[in-house]
C-alpha cells in the first residue's frame, strides 16, 4: 500500500508540473471579435469534439472488466512476450518491451524504435508515456500500471491460440486484419500438412523436443514450438508414447538417454543458446531413424517457442522448407 501511495503521489506531481507548464504558456484572448466568433461556432465545435472523442477510444471487454482503450494506440508498452507478435503485426506502435520479447530475433525489425524495460520498473515505463500497456495477469504492479495508462492482461490458455490472436487484434482495433491472418494461416498449414502426408504417408508421425540448458523437454499439441501447427492444423500423428506423458500437461521433462522412446518419423528439435548439445554425439541420437534419414528439423528455440502470428509464420516456413523442399 505504501508503495502504491508513493507512486500515486509521484504521478500526481508529474501531472501537476505538466499542467503548470501548460498554464504558463496560455495566451489570454481579449479580442472581442475572436470571442464572438468562438461563441457563434461553439455548437459546431462541441459536435466535432464529441465525434472525435468517440473515435479516439472504445470500450474493450478485458479480463478485469470493461476498460476504455485508444482506438489507434500510438505508444504501446508490452510486458508479456506472448502478446508481442500480435501487437507488432497488427499495430506496430510498440515503444517498450520486456526481455523475452527482446530475445526473439524475429522481432528485431519491429523493435528498432522500442526500449527494453523491466516489468517491475514503474518509473522506466512511465517515462515512455504509453497510451496502452499489455501485461501478464500475474504482474504484481497491475494497479500501479493502470494509473499510468489503460492496462490489459491476457491469461495464457484462456482462449485457444488462434482466438487469442484475434483477441489481441480486437484490443488494438484490428480485428478484421487478425481474422484474415488466421484464415490465411490455417489454409496454408492445411496445404503444407497435406503435402507432408503425401510425401511421407498418411500416418506419418512427428515429435517435438527442446533443449534448455542441461534439460530436455518433450511437447504435446498446445505448447508452442510448432506443436499447434503439426498437430492441430496439419493433423500429423503424435505417437502413443508422447500422448502418454506430454499431452495432458503440455510438456514433459526427459533425459537424452530415453529420447529414442519418444522419437517419430519426423522430428522438430529446438534448442536455446548455450544448451548442452553433447547428446548429439551419442549413439542413441545417431541411431534414431529420423536422424539417419535427415528428417530432424533443428531450430533456434528463441524464435520458435511463441504462438503469435510472426513466430507462427516463421515456424510454418521452416517446417515447409525442411520437410518438403
Amino acid at each position: 500500500m505504501k508503495r502504491l501511495l508513493l507512486f500515486i503521489s509521484t504521478l500526481i506531481l508529474l501531472v501537476g508540473c505538466n499542467s503548470t507548464n501548460v498554464a504558463d504558456n496560455v495566451n489570454v484572448v481579449e479580442d472581442s471579435s475572436l470571442v464572438e466568433n468562438t461563441e457563434n461556432n461553439q455548437a459546431t465545435s462541441d459536435e466535432n469534439i464529441g465525434s472525435s472523442d468517440e473515435k479516439e477510444t472504445f470500450i474493450y471487454a478485458s479480463e478485469h472488466g470493461d476498460i476504455e482503450v485508444p482506438s489507434d494506440p500510438k505508444r504501446i508498452v508490452v510486458l508479456d512476450s506472448s502478446a508481442s507478435g500480435s501487437l507488432m503485426l497488427f499495430d506496430g506502435s510498440i515503444v517498450g518491451h520486456e526481455a523475452w520479447t527482446a530475445g526473439n530475433d524475429l522481432f528485431a525489425e519491429y523493435l528498432k524504435d522500442s526500449t527494453e524495460v523491466s516489468v517491475d520498473n514503474l518509473e522506466q515505463i512511465l517515462a515512455l508515456n504509453p497510451d496502452l500497456i499489455v501485461t501478464s495477469p500475474y504482474n504484481e504492479n497491475f494497479e500501479e500500471l493502470s494509473l499510468i495508462a489503460p492496462t490489459v492482461s491476457f491469461s495464457y490458455g484462456r482462449l485457444n491460440y488462434l482466438d487469442t490472436i484475434i483477441e489481441y487484434g480486437k484490443l488494438v482495433n484490428r480485428e478484421e486484419e487478425a481474422r484474415a491472418w488466421v484464415t490465411a494461416y490455417q489454409n496454408e498449414a492445411k496445404n503444407v500438412g497435406n503435402a507432408i502426408k503425401e510425401k511421407y504417408g498418411e500416418q506419418v508421425s512427428i515429435s517435438v523436443i527442446e533443449a534448455y540448458g542441461d534439460e530436455m523437454y518433450l511437447y504435446g499439441d498446445n505448447w508452442g514450438r510448432g506443436t499447434q501447427i503439426v498437430y492441430q492444423e496439419m493433423n500429423l500423428v503424435m505417437t502413443d508414447a508422447v500422448k502418454e506423458v506430454a499431452l495432458t500437461d503440455g510438456y514433459y521433462s526427459i533425459s537424452s538417454e530415453v529420447i529414442g522412446d519418444y522419437a517419430a518419423d519426423l522430428m522438430i528439435f529446438a534448442y536455446f543458446k548455450g544448451s548442452n548439445m553433447a547428446f548429439k554425439e551419442t549413439e542413441t541420437w545417431k541411431n534414431l531413424e529420423a536422424v539417419q534419414n535427415n528428417q530432424v528439423l533443428e531450430v533456434p528455440a528463441e524464435s520458435f517457442y511463441m504462438t503469435g502470428p510472426i513466430t507462427l509464420n516463421y515456424q510454418l516456413e521452416q517446417i515447409k522448407g525442411f520437410f518438403l523442399d
